[in-house]
């Protein structure tokens, strides 16, 4: 993983620089859990928790460069990727879309 933070990287009209899509930030977030990885998932969710702005909600990107959110504010994909990473991690279990989490 390239950059300065807890994020994937992608190429946008959103900014000059390298910024990130929030939700693959989230999806990693699974990956690292159900790869075993539970301790760096742990981790990652939480730096994740960080970018939340003033009112705890996040946008579509964020620019680690000017270390602020692009894009779509608030946005769903961003917040449905960290309410699953959460009960992922709360719940002690992989999400599967097989085996949905209750």
């Amino acid at each position: 993983m390239k950059g300065r933070g807890p994020w994937r990287e992608s190429r946008t009209t959103h900014c000059s620089e390298t910024c990130t899509r929030q939700p693959c930030s989230f999806w990693l977030v699974d990956a690292l859990y159900g790869s075993g990885q539970r301790r760096e998932a742990t981790d990652l969710f939480e730096r994740l928790l960080l970018l939340r702005n003033d009112v705890g909600l996040l946008s579509e990107e964020w620019d680690p460069v000017a270390l602020r959110q692009l894009g779509n504010t608030p946005q769903a994909f961003s917040h449905f990727g960290l309410v699953v990473s959460a009960l992922q991690l709360h719940m002690g279990r992989t999400a599967r879309s097989d085996n949905p989490i209750r």
